[in-house]
This record gives structure tokens, sequence and C-alpha cells, in this order.
């Protein structure tokens, strides 16, 4: 009898382990110009390549380690989280940085359009230029028809949930990145994705060349009203050499560039109060709560350093520039200057800024809470609906009076094993 429960026992031991296999969570390899997004409680994060001061323009892509996932669903310390990534073990969609991804939540789904590929003049280009890549179950990657739309680097995804598109603006075009013949171009409409129908379009309205209305290494945002699409920063191509060069020109931190979804029309708004410096690889979130635009980090053109300037806030109603103070809670390490970071908000409040550069990129994750506009040092854990798991006047990320006797602590948390997931790509 001991033999056969002995038995029964190997074989349950082996039957979980063959089906549920498991990883070592990891720290991914320092880099920047990557993208980041969140689906339910994960945070999915694709390619990106070193960054040295020295590296200003010619940038090549990690070639390994490109995919990674981070489960936010335990409350966890941030110095946990930084250790806590999972690299995706299926196939992936090649080396790539300066690309575009947006995330559909509806479909538990994210979208890479465009980018560098490996960054060289020799490759290795991007294999499509436009990907889906669904998450539900062991996940999977697919190609995108491209609708004829041009393959750009440094352009900017936006989705809208209302009417289920994704909206890729601006960019560029260039043999050097993606293998193609001819020189370099830039869009003068906008390439549009119909989740649903799964077909492309282009805007109706067309973007005046050699201003600032096509614009490279810009970030885009939907505003609170579900309808107007800022566009900030970035630098756009003012002159074209005899010899085939372009001349680049910051985009005025004071024009701001909008598009109106429904009426499918460009405008430009001017901006007053406490202006940003021009800057590249930056990034924008909506504070949902009150509107606002948080503009983080950033890197003058041509240069491998970030602006020193990097933190500030833009209240779209009055088009009002502001910045403040943000405070850290215990102990936490703010991101302070950097670049090609990826900035990932979660719930309303929870503001992640990962990886990136300060010079030299790193491996490094920060939470900042918009809501208290201070860094923390853990967080709570966030349900599938991406909401926090803490209900209201329950623990809070910092309150260190608050009772943590969940059964399982930070520490056990980050010491589990995580589960790999496995895909496959049809190409």
């Amino acid at each position: 009898m001991i033999a056969y429960h002995a038995i029964v026992l190997l074989i349950a031991t082996l039957t979980t382990t063959t089906f549920f296999p498991f990883v070592k969570a990891v720290t991914p390899a320092d880099r920047a110009n990557h993208e980041c997004v969140i689906l339910q409680s994960t945070i999915y994060c694709y390619g990106g390549a070193p960054r040295v001061p020295t590296e200003a323009i010619s940038i090549v892509s990690h070639t390994t380690g490109l995919f990674y996932t981070l489960d936010l669903s335990q409350e966890k310390s941030v110095s946990d989280l930084e250790t806590s990534w999972v690299e995706y073990t299926g196939q992936n969609v090649g080396p790539n940085n300066y690309f575009a991804m947006v995330a559909i939540p509806g479909e538990n789904s994210f979208i890479i359009d465009g980018g560098r590929g490996g960054g060289g003049q020799t490759g290795p280009f991007i294999k499509n230029s436009t990907v889906i890549f669904n998450a539900t179950g062991d996940g999977q990657f697919s190609t995108i028809r491209d609708g004829n739309h041009s393959v750009v680097d440094s352009h900017c995804g936006v989705y809208d949930p209302a009417s289920n598109q994704a909206f890729f603006y601006g960019g560029r075009k260039s043999y050097e990145y993606s293998g193609l013949l001819g020189s370099e171009g830039f869009p003068d409409t906008m390439p549009i994705f119909d989740v649903f129908r799964s077909t492309w379009s282009l805007s109706r309205s067309t973007l005046r060349k050699l201003t600032q209305e096509t614009r490279v290494n810009h970030k885009g945002v939907l505003g609170n009203d579900g309808n107007t699409i800022y566009y900030i920063g970035g630098i756009y191509p003012s002159a074209e050499n005899p010899d085939g060069s372009v001349e680049y020109q910051y985009a005025s931190m004071t024009q701001i560039l909008t598009y109106n979804i429904q009426e499918s029309t460009w405008g430009l708004e001017t901006t007053s109060g406490l202006v940003p410096s021009s800057r590249i690889d930056h990034s924008l979130t909506l504070k949902p709560s009150t509107g606002e635009i948080v503009v983080y980090g950033g890197s003058p053109m041509g240069s491998g350093i970030p602006v020193p300037d990097y933190f500030y806030i833009l209240d779209p109603g009055n088009m009002v520039w502001s910045n403040r103070s943000i405070n850290a809670s215990d102990d936490a390490q703010g991101a302070g200057a950097r670049f090609g970071h990826a900035a990932v908000r979660a719930g309303n409040d929870t503001l992640f800024i990962i990886f990136g550069s300060t010079g030299q990129s790193d491996s490094s994750i920060h939470v900042l809470d918009i809501g208290s506009w201070s860094w923390v040092n853990k967080i709570v854990g966030f349900g599938s609906n991406g909401q926090p798991n803490t209900p209201p006047g329950g623990i809070t990320p910092n309150d260190p009076s608050s009772d943590t006797s969940s059964g399982v602590s930070s520490g056990t948390i980050a010491g589990a094993v995580v589960g790999a997931v496995v895909g496959v790509c049809f190409f």
C-alpha cells in the first residue's frame, strides 16, 4: 500500500512538472527605446537597445532577450519587481527599436508597428511591418496585412476604445533601417487600423510636408474627452538637401498638434506657462482624474544624455504647462532624468517608468503615484480589470501601519517561481 501511494505521488509530481513548466524570474538586460503596455494585470515589454552617451545616432538592437512579462497581481516591493520579469519563451518577431506599440485591452492584445529592426544598415530588418500579439492562453503573434502603409520608425501609436481603432502617426521611412529601396520619406497621412474589421484606412486630412505636422520621435496620448489625440515634442524635417539628406528642427513645445477623431481633422494648439525645453524620446501619460497630461523625460536631438528638466504637466483645458516637486515615500527611488524609457499606467494613478537611459541604459523600474505626486516603493497589486486590488479605504501602497498579513509576504512572493508561457508565430 505504501509503495502504491508512493507511485501515485510520483506520477502526480511528474505530471505537474510536465504540464506546468516553471522558469526563474529574471532581470532583463539594460535597454532603452523599447515599448511596454499593460493588459489586465500584466505588463508586456518588447525590444529595445543598449544605450551609452557616445551612441546618439547608431543604435543596435538587442538580438536576444526581446520579450518580457511582469505580473502585477500581487503586492510587491519595487525592488522585487525589478527581478520578477519572465522572458516569453515562444517565438518572437525579431530585434526592434523605435517602433510603435499599442494595447488593445478589449482583445487582450497589443500591436507592434514598424521600427528599425536590428538598427544597423545590414539588418536584421523587421520581419513584418505590423504584427498583433494575443495574450490569451499561451499567447500568439500573427501578421496584420500592411494595407499599403509605409514601414516607418520613430512614430507613435494611440488606441481609441470608442471606435476600436489604432492611429499610427508620423515617423520616417528609411532604406537604412527597413531594407527597402528609396530615400527618406515622411508620411503626409495617418494610417488607421480598424481592430474589429482588421482593415487599414488613411486619415482624410493631409499633413503639410516640411512643417511641424510631419513629426519624428514625438509622443501621443488620447485625451480625457476620448476624441482628441495630443502629439507633443519630437522633431520635424525642415529642409531636404540636393544630396537627399534631411535637416531637422525641434517641434515647438508651445505648439501642440491635435487630431480630432470624430471629425478627422488636425489642429495646432498654442500653450503657455512653464514651457518645457524641446525634446525627443520622452513619454506621455494621461491622468484620468483631472485630464492632465504628464510628460516625463526626454533627450536633446542627436544626444545620448537626458534633458535636465524632465517632468512637466499639461492641462489641455487651458493649454497651460506647469511642473511640481515630486515627493518620495519611505525609501522610494525616483527615476530621475532619463529618456527612451516606457511609461505604463496601471489603474488611475500608478505610473511605471520602465528601463530607459540616464546616459547609460539600465533595467530599473520606478513607480510614481500621480494622485499624490510621490515616488512609491511598493505596489498593492492589480486585478484582471487593471484596477488596484485594495478597496478604497483599505491598504495603501505606502502606509507602514497597514495590515499586510495576507498570509504571503512580499518576500515570499518575490521568491516564488513564475510559470512560463509559450507561443507560436505565423509569418
